[in-house]
């Protein structure tokens, strides 16, 4: 679990958003499942890197901070552009 408030607010968004995916979207189990592996990673990340923030102070610093730890623990190139944020070259690159 999140200690700090911050990474507790995310988790709520994180459990929102998906409720939002599977309900509204109709996601598949299998999409749903990849989306919450993506999103508490970086919750992890958030956490082991000290960042107690709310969801708007994500940046794009910390999700390219995010996708390079997912390629240096040997994540696929799809997996790293999945979790970088949008015109980053991790994203340009899938």
């Amino acid at each position: 679990s999140f200690r700090s408030a911050g990474l507790d607010v995310l988790a709520a968004v994180v459990d929102r958003f998906l409720a939002e995916l599977a309900d509204a979207r109709q996601a598949s189990p299998h999409t749903l499942r990849a989306y919450r592996r993506d999103l508490e990673g970086l919750l992890a990340f958030c956490a082991k890197e000290g960042l107690d923030a709310d969801p708007a102070s994500l940046d794009a610093r910390i999700l390219r901070g995010y996708a390079a730890e997912a390629v240096a623990g040997g994540s696929s190139p799809a997996t790293a552009a999945r979790r970088a944020p949008p015109g980053s070259s991790a994203s340009a690159r899938s």
